[in-house]
């Protein structure tokens, strides 16, 4: 349960009052993603005067389903009236990666020789493909290097509706 559901409907109108009052005057959008979540010191400002300290991402998602919901009817002046209160869904996210990795592999393998094999005789074989090292079994596995080149969100789907 959202630490703001504790709150009655008149404290309430009265944060979301003050936190919109600052995002317009800074020429912000309380009601759009990324203005609201890249502006959240201004959400914990306000609620810090009401004694609600850390806030958690669920709880920021509660405030800013308010200000969705009453952005089409309130653009001008404050916001007098509640709509109905956030419910809590569930959504599987689908997050992409794309990065290059550099990796150490010690593969071992079996050989059968007539011949007493040395190191370098290893790398001969290797050359003239009379051996597969990555046949072998992976015994040890060192990760060099990483790094990511992309990455993004492929599905949000909601999983669970209240």
């Amino acid at each position: 349960m959202s630490v703001f559901n504790k709150l009655n409907d008149k404290g309430l109108i009265l944060l979301l009052n003050q936190i919109r009052e600052e995002f317009l005057e800074d020429g912000l959008d309380p009601s759009n993603f990324q203005d609201f979540f890249e502006n959240v010191y201004i959400v914990e400002k306000k609620c810090s005067y009401f004694g609600i300290n850390n806030i958690d991402r669920t709880d920021m998602t509660y405030l800013l389903a308010l200000f969705m919901d009453i952005s089409e009817e309130f653009d001008e002046g404050e916001i007098v009236e509640l709509p109905k209160r956030p419910k809590l869904d569930k959504y599987m996210v689908e997050w992409r990666e794309v990065a290059i990795e550099t990796n150490e592999y010690i593969y071992e393998k079996t050989v059968e020789s007539y011949c007493v094999l040395e190191k370098e005789d290893m790398d001969v074989w290797r050359s003239e493909d009379y051996f597969e090292p990555w046949d072998g079994k992976v015994t040890r596995k060192e990760n060099l290097d990483y790094e990511m080149t992309d990455d993004g969100c492929e599905n949000v789907e909601m999983i669970w509706k209240k």
